[in-house]
C-alpha cells in the first residue's frame, strides 16, 4: 500500500501543469503558420530580397486588433503559439501584445 501511495505521489508531482492561457491582441498584421517549421521557413524567406510569399504552410494573415489566446508565448526563435478562431497557429511573438 505504501509503495502504491509513493508511486501516485511521484506521478502527481512529475505531471506537467497547464499554464494559464491569456488573451492578447495582435498589434500589427502578422502571418500565421500551421507549424513551427513553416513559421521558421517563412521568417527566413522574409529576410531575402524577394521576400516571403503566402504558401500552404502559412496560408493566412491575422489582422491588427484581432484577439488571440496565447498558448505558448515563447515557442522558440521568436515564435508564439496562439489559438485564433478555434485553430492553433504560429505567429511572430513580437506582434502579439
Amino acid at each position: 500500500m505504501l509503495r502504491l501511495l509513493t508511486m501516485a505521489a511521484l506521478l502527481a508531482a512529475s505531471a506537467p501543469t497547464m499554464a494559464a492561457e491569456r488573451v492578447a491582441r495582435v498589434d500589427r498584421e502578422t502571418f500565421a503558420c500551421k507549424s513551427w517549421a513553416g513559421w521558421r521557413e517563412y521568417s527566413q524567406a522574409s529576410l531575402t530580397a524577394r521576400g516571403a510569399r503566402a504558401n500552404p504552410h502559412c496560408p493566412i494573415r491575422i489582422s491588427a486588433g484581432a484577439r488571440v489566446t496565447i498558448i505558448d508565448g515563447d515557442a522558440g526563435s521568436g515564435a508564439a503559439e496562439v489559438e485564433w478562431r478555434g485553430r492553433r497557429w504560429f505567429v511572430d511573438a513580437a506582434r502579439v501584445e
